[in-house]
């Protein structure tokens, strides 16, 4: 069985590499969507807060 496996992938080295720049690939672009999910929901929460406390100040204020 390993020598089967072996000589596959002595047989196809290209189609390993492939496989692997394509799982490199998903990775990266599934990371880069957590990154832009993570940003955006760092950014609704601070643009909230803001809000918020902007209401309390004006309220505090008048």
């Amino acid at each position: 069985m390993v020598s089967v496996l072996l000589a596959q992938r002595q047989k196809s080295p290209a189609s390993a590499v492939e496989v692997l720049l394509v799982v490199v690939g998903v990775v990266v672009v599934v990371l880069l969507l957590l990154l832009l999910v993570v940003v955006v929901v760092v950014g609704v929460v601070v643009v909230v807060v803001v809000v918020v406390l902007v209401m309390l100040v004006v309220k505090w204020w008048w």
